[in-house]
C-alpha cells in the first residue's frame, strides 16, 4: 500500500500510470473540500494545471473512485491541520508516515 501526502502528486501519479489506484491506501491531503461543488471546482483548477495531460472526465471519475472508496482524508477541514508539501516524495509506505508532517495553520 502507499499513502500519499498530496492531492494534485497523487492523482497524477495514478493517472499517469505510475501507481495503481489500487494500491493506494489513503491520500491525506491539505485540500479541505466540504461540498461536491468545491470538489468539482477543485477538480477543474487541478486539472487546468497538474492535470493538464489528462480530460476532465479522467480526472472527475478518479477523484470521485477515491472518494468513494474512502482514499482520501482531509485533516484540515476536520482540525486545523495541514500537510507539508512534499515534491519530491509525496507517497509513503505507511499511513503514520503519511501524518507525520501534519503542522497546524
Amino acid at each position: 500500500m502507499k499513502y500519499g501526502r498530496s492531492l494534485s502528486f497523487c492523482v497524477k501519479d495514478i493517472l499517469s500510470g505510475r501507481i495503481d489506484k489500487n494500491d493506494v491506501g489513503m491520500i491525506v491531503t491539505s485540500t479541505s473540500f466540504k461540498n461536491p461543488e468545491m470538489w468539482r471546482n477543485g477538480i477543474e483548477s487541478y486539472q487546468k494545471s497538474y492535470w493538464c495531460d489528462y480530460s476532465i472526465e479522467e480526472c472527475t471519475n478518479l477523484v470521485n473512485w477515491l472518494i468513494e472508496n474512502n482514499k482520501i482524508e482531509q485533516p484540515r477541514s476536520i482540525n486545523g491541520k495541514v500537510q507539508t508539501l512534499f515534491k519530491n516524495k509525496h507517497w509513503a509506505d505507511t499511513y503514520q508516515e503519511a501524518i507525520e508532517s501534519l503542522e497546524n495553520l
